[in-house]
């Protein structure tokens, strides 16, 4: 009758409009699982920083705290890193950007991911080496082989502390010669590898004991 055949078309829509929906959000769960694995693979589940040791005790050793971290249960890997913001000049433009020092020995996961990410160029943190964003490398104008200053935001901080103090001086020979000696020279480092940005996120890489250097450490990391 005509009833059941509208009954029937109500039905079969109901059915398909169902079907649409449970494909959509399989879908969905699918590329969202996808989007959280590309996200969380690029920041570490944990973090363990350095405190401040209380007076007349020493530091902790960052080597003893890894090798602790990596025999837990479920750690996949531990590494030191050396993280802060450090301004990169080229020809007289300046981009400031969060770095991460790494390790070249280690064998982790995170570098393992950033290596698929590469646009052009190595994930190489061997020697005097940089590996930028292609949105930095754009702003700077570099590519894989050419040359970045690095100055340290700490660095530039001192300096400024400096070029302050001088400008109370009087004497003019002396302001001179103290402006020659408060000016901090960058470090110069050679890009090696540009990564995706907009999958690998904004952040610069180099090797750890540059960061080190840059940051004051000395054998300590962050």
């Amino acid at each position: 009758s005509f009833v059941s055949v509208i009954s029937l078309i109500s039905v079969c829509c109901v059915m398909l409009g169902f079907a649409v929906l449970v494909i959509v959000m399989a879908v969905f769960k699918g590329w969202q699982v996808d989007f959280l694995q590309m996200l969380l693979g690029f920041e570490p589940h944990v973090t363990i920083h350095q405190a401040e040791p209380f007076e007349g005790e020493e530091a902790s050793d960052w080597r003893a705290v890894q090798k602790l971290a990596s025999g837990l249960p479920g750690v996949v890997a531990a590494m030191p890193v050396a993280e802060g913001i450090v301004v990169l000049e080229v020809e007289g433009e300046f981009e400031g950007v969060e770095i991460m020092g790494l390790r070249a020995t280690d064998d982790n996961g995170l570098t393992r991911r950033l290596t698929k990410h590469l646009k052009t160029g190595a994930f190489y943190l061997e020697g005097d080496n940089l590996v930028l964003t292609d949105k930095m490398a754009a702003k700077l104008g570099v590519q894989p082989g050419d040359v970045v200053t690095v100055n340290s935001s700490r660095n530039i901080q001192h300096m400024v502390r400096a070029l302050e103090e001088i400008e109370g001086q009087a004497d003019g020979e002396a302001k001179d010669a103290a402006y020659a000696g408060a000016y901090i020279l960058g470090t110069d480092l050679t890009v090696t590898g540009i990564l995706r940005a907009d999958t690998a996120g904004e952040r610069s890489y180099l090797p750890l004991h540059l960061a080190q250097e840059l940051f004051g450490l000395e054998d300590r990391v962050t």
